[in-house]
């Protein structure tokens, strides 16, 4: 779809893999599981309905990868009561997951062996960091409700032909 290639691919992922600690949750084996959740929510309802265009679609993998890009392991209630670099840095707002985006962003973009958005239009680019930026915020468990509520309605409206996906969504969120 992007033409990105194969390689470059392979690079960005593995790199992205070695930058997740090994700590008991937020390792590159949760990376990997929700990748594979956003997979199956994405062509089991989303993409068939026409929710999502390409570059969207992009966006939601990459989220899903990066998602807790260099975890500490630490929450942000933590961060934030310990005055960390993080916390002080993101001005007590999010500090995990601004640190999970800002610090996979430096990374793709710190070499052409992972830089995979450098021949896509520089509007297809914003909207590709844009869509990243706001599902990875999104990750921060004081906005979870929300956003369940809110991909809840979307995604059983783009699955009333099934309800048991829409089931499934309503026990997963």
């Amino acid at each position: 779809m992007f033409n990105i290639p194969e390689q470059l691919l392979l690079n960005m992922f593995s790199r992205i893999e070695e930058g997740y600690p090994d700590n008991p949750y937020h390792n590159r084996v949760h990376a990997a599981s929700v990748f594979h959740m956003m997979h199956l929510l994405i062509h089991n309802g989303l993409i068939q309905q026409g929710v999502l265009d390409g570059i969207t679609m992009l966006g939601c993998y990459l989220a899903a990868i990066c998602h807790d890009y260099d975890h500490s392991g630490f929450n942000n209630d933590h961060l934030i009561k310990t005055k960390s670099p993080l916390a002080i840095t993101y001005n007590d707002v999010s500090p995990n997951e601004n640190h999970h985006v800002a610090g996979a962003y430096t990374l793709l973009l710190s070499s052409p062996d992972y830089y995979f958005s450098k021949d896509m239009a520089l509007e297809d680019r914003n909207i590709l960091r844009a869509a990243i930026i706001e599902l990875i915020l999104a990750t921060d468990m004081k906005k979870h409700l929300a956003c369940s509520r809110s991909f809840r309605r979307v995604y059983s409206t783009a699955c009333l032909c099934d309800c048991n996906q829409a089931q499934i969504v309503n026990h997963v969120f």
